[in-house]
């Protein structure tokens, strides 16, 4: 679209200037856009669909193009007086280091990445902090003008009344078993624990709950408040021992992945029965620690369903289960009985696939035998069992 509109614009201010522009594809998705398009050929511009094979110059005022008509089938060379590249959109240099500097997470093509790309667009992992236009990524004028209306008006909303409201649900340290390690603050993907006066403290504010500093903690002195870890233990046990042979376990993500679920039973889709759901604020709040409950307690596959507008990335989550799978071997559990996936809320399709497919390899391989459930039991109580790797921020 920024190639028409500059290509109008030539033949407005040249005259008999002819425009060629050569396309992949035209996408004139915006309102307007379309009618923008045909108005485009009354200007004296040439569409052509093909890649460009080679640009050579000539002499300083004659280029050479060559490029394969791919509607046409044929070959097309023809001399211009100038070439314009429509280069991509690519982050600034200094992003990632700006991201790391106030804590808020990156996508995976490197621009800061939105707490819900629908539902909440300009907000950030942390509250207070708004992003919009190209910041996010790639955008024309009008998307960048509505999103920074909405970012203004996020703003003036979150300054005019003075006060804000913070989940209950946050990280706590426990003193009295802080030996002052700082992995915590390494593993923190918003910057929210830090080392003040000696101590290891956790900004409330800043604190998003996602609990992935809980089972990075060597000491166990982190919990999560409204979600601490008995609390957990005792549910993924409870779940593990009732349901339908063989069993699964899901740990879901509860904002994104969980809508991703819900949004699959308002279109009245099953899954399968041997599934049974636990919500976590993030799947990286799942330990080595707690797959042993569940396998021991009568699970015999589980699964991390994981939301990509989080702060535990897909990246993030990919690392993680290939920890665990790794630290599951010693304990006799097949890496297999351990799948992941990433979601967005409208590709619930893909986690009810996952879901299927998952349940037939579990079925096939058959369940866990009654001595290792025992013998992870026993296991279960040591010391060395909980023991969890520490891992580097963004990893």
């Amino acid at each position: 679209m920024n190639a028409i509109k500059e290509s109008i614009l030539l033949d407005k201010a040249v005259t008999n200037a002819e425009s060629w522009i050569f396309y992949t594809d035209i996408r004139a998705h915006g309102k307007g856009y379309e009618e923008f398009y045909a108005t485009a050929r009354e200007h004296k511009i040439n569409f052509v669909r093909g890649r460009v094979a080679d640009i050579i110059p000539l002499n300083p005022d004659k280029i050479l193009v060559r490029a394969d008509d791919t509607l046409l089938g044929t070959r097309v060379q023809e001399t211009f007086d100038l070439v314009v590249l429509q280069a991509a959109i690519i982050p600034r240099s200094g992003t990632q280091e700006l991201a790391r500097v106030i804590g808020i997470p990156t996508g995976s093509d490197g621009f800061f990445l939105e707490r819900h790309h629908k539902l909440r667009p300009v907000d950030t992992a942390r509250e207070g902090i708004y992003i919009c236009g190209c910041a996010v990524g790639p955008k024309d004028i009008r998307e960048t003008t509505l999103e920074a209306m909405g970012t203004a008006s996020k703003v003036a909303t979150f300054l005019g009344k003075g006060e804000f409201l913070t989940s209950p649900q946050i990280a706590f340290i426990m003193p009295e078993k802080c030996n002052l390690c700082e992995v915590c603050i390494k593993v923190c993907p918003v910057g929210a624990i830090d080392l003040v006066d000696g101590v290891v403290k956790i900004d409330p504010v800043s604190c998003v709950g996602c609990g992935i500093c809980v089972p990075n903690c060597p000491e166990e002195a982190i919990d999560l408040n409204h979600y601490k870890e008995d609390q957990l233990i005792e549910q993924i046990r409870g779940i593990s021992e009732g349901g339908t042979e063989p069993k699964i376990v899901a740990f879901v993500e509860k904002e994104t992945a969980y809508a991703a679920i819900d949004a699959a039973g308002q279109a009245r889709l099953s899954y399968s029965p041997n599934i049974r759901i636990i919500s976590v604020p993030s799947t990286g709040r799942i330990s080595l620690k707690h797959l042993l409950h569940a396998f021991a307690a009568g699970a015999d596959g589980i699964m991390f369903v994981e939301g990509t507008e989080g702060v535990f990335t897909e990246h993030m989550l990919r690392q993680h289960v290939t920890n665990l799978k790794k630290k599951l071997r010693p304990y006799g559990i097949k890496s297999l009985r351990l799948v992941s996936i990433a979601t967005t809320i409208p590709q619930y399709s893909k986690v009810l696939a996952l879901f299927d497919s998952f349940t037939k390899r579990i079925t096939s391989m058959g369940k866990i035998p009654y001595d290792k459930r025992e013998e992870l039991e026993s296991k279960i109580h040591e010391e060395e069992a909980f023991e969890v790797e520490p891992k580097v921020r963004g990893s």
